[in-house]
C-alpha cells in the first residue's frame, strides 16, 4: 500500500494564499485546505515544482484561491495566478502601510541617541570656538535649528504612528 502525503494551503481574508505545505512536516489547522497528495514536499499541483515561492520577494503573494474551480477530484484548479495588477496593489498598500512608514522613518533618524548625544557635543564644541574662529560659522549650517527641527519632527511623526499602531488605531 502506498502512503501519500496531504498538501495544504492556507488563505487569508481576502483569499491570498500565504502558506502552502505538506502534512509530513506541519499539521493542517481547521482553515487549512487540501489541495493534492504525494511525497514528502508540497507541492501546487500534481507534479509541480516542489516548495514553489508563494510570494515574491517583497512578500506579496503570487496565487490566490477561487473555490468555484475547484474540484473534488482537482482542488489544485482552485488555484489561481493572481493579476499584475492586484499583486502591485498589494505592493501599494505594502508601502503605504504604517509598519512600512516607521521603518522608512527609522532609517532617516538612525539612531537617535546617539545622534542627539553627538550632534550636541559638536554644536557646543563649535560655538565654543566660534568666536576665535569666525571661519568655522558655515560649517554650523550642518547642526543649525531647521536640520535639527526636521530631526525632530522626523522622530515625532515615527512617535505619532508607533503610538497609533500600539494603541489599535
Amino acid at each position: 500500500m502506498d502512503f501519500f502525503n496531504k498538501f495544504y494551503i492556507e488563505i487569508d481574508e481576502r483569499t491570498r494564499i500565504v502558506k502552502g505545505f505538506s502534512d509530513a512536516f506541519e499539521q493542517p489547522s481547521v482553515e487549512s485546505i487540501q489541495i493534492g497528495q504525494g511525497g514528502t514536499q508540497f507541492r501546487l499541483m500534481p507534479n509541480g515544482e516542489e516548495n514553489p515561492p508563494l510570494r515574491d520577494e517583497s512578500g506579496i503573494p503570487l496565487y490566490a484561491w477561487d473555490a468555484s474551480l475547484a474540484t473534488e477530484t482537482e482542488p489544485w484548479l482552485g488555484i489561481v495566478p493572481r493579476t499584475p495588477q492586484g499583486i502591485e496593489a498589494d505592493r501599494l498598500e505594502q508601502e503605504n502601510s504604517i509598519e512600512n512608514r516607521i521603518a522608512i522613518l527609522n532609517s532617516r533618524i538612525q539612531n537617535p541617541v546617539e545622534l542627539v548625544a553627538v550632534t550636541a557635543r559638536l554644536y557646543d564644541a563649535v560655538f565654543g570656538v566660534c568666536g576665535a574662529l569666525p571661519e568655522l560659522a558655515p560649517m554650523l549650517a550642518v547642526f543649525d535649528e531647521p536640520a535639527m527641527s526636521e530631526w525632530r519632527q522626523l522622530v515625532a511623526e515615527r512617535d505619532s504612528l508607533m503610538e497609533g499602531l500600539n494603541n489599535g488605531s
